[in-house]
């Protein structure tokens, strides 16, 4: 009970929707605390034409081929955003997924790609104008571009459902585990902890275990009818608990 583990949510209920695990996500470990999530945006290189996501919606449905976007792979949140925005729109987009993040910013950059959605790695090309941010992925606008639109703003029904948690064994004693998510608490609130989470571009969070506990029940359901309405899969291959 004194091991612990730092992951994304991701690998819980969306890595274990796509493959089969070792684990049952809702029972085999204890989120202790939620300390982060990532900044999703859609992204596209600065010289396109397009300042706004609902200009490169109305130009996707008024040229005669598809537009292309890179993602970070089949079945990802960003992938599911745009799925989001297709079924919205009734409109249709390549996707072209790549290995990681800087394979994608080298497809947009390269112009081998319309656009891209992708997670905070797209940040530091924003500022360096290489790269324009036509919309975010998180419940309310992100600090770092406070003049930037969510997906939800602009009417989609989409926000991300990634977060940073920590995670101890099932049967870790419960006084300890108030004894960890006390000390979590203090913790994510310290100026060197806010200070390494701006660093990385990601945006600081506080959701305690029975807030984790909700989020992932949630967000199964959402990301289960995702992938199996975008045909990635039949039925989850990983049973929740």
């Amino acid at each position: 009970g004194y091991t612990l583990c730092a992951t994304p949510t991701s690998v819980l209920i969306r890595v274990s929707q796509m493959q089969k695990v070792p684990f049952k996500p809702f029972s085999s470990c204890r989120l202790v605390m939620g300390y982060a999530a990532p900044q999703l945006g859609i992204i596209v290189k600065s010289d396109v034409p397009w300042k706004t996501l609902a200009e490169l919606v109305q130009d996707a449905k008024t040229r005669p081929g598809p537009l292309k976007f890179a993602t970070i792979g089949v079945g990802s949140t960003p992938q599911a955003a745009m799925d989001e925005i297709a079924g919205a729109e009734k409109i249709k987009f390549i996707h072209v997924p790549f290995k990681g993040s800087a394979e994608v910013i080298a497809a947009v950059l390269g112009g081998h790609v319309d656009f891209a959605s992708m997670t905070s790695e797209f940040v530091p090309t924003v500022r360096a104008g290489q790269t324009r941010l036509l919309a975010t992925m998180t419940e309310k606008r992100v600090a770092a571009f406070p003049e930037i639109p969510t997906l939800r703003e602009l009417g989609y029904d989409f926000v991300n459902d990634t977060v940073f948690a920590i995670a101890a064994p099932a049967d870790t004693p419960p006084e300890v585990l108030a004894r960890l998510e006390a000390a979590l608490a203090q913790a994510v609130k310290s100026k060197e902890y806010l200070e390494t989470i701006e660093k990385l571009d990601m945006i600081p969070i506080q959701y305690d275990s029975k807030n984790m506990d909700a989020f992932l029940k949630i967000q199964w359901k959402i990301i289960n009818k995702h992938l199996t309405g975008a045909g990635l899969i039949k039925e989850a291959a990983t049973a929740p608990e």
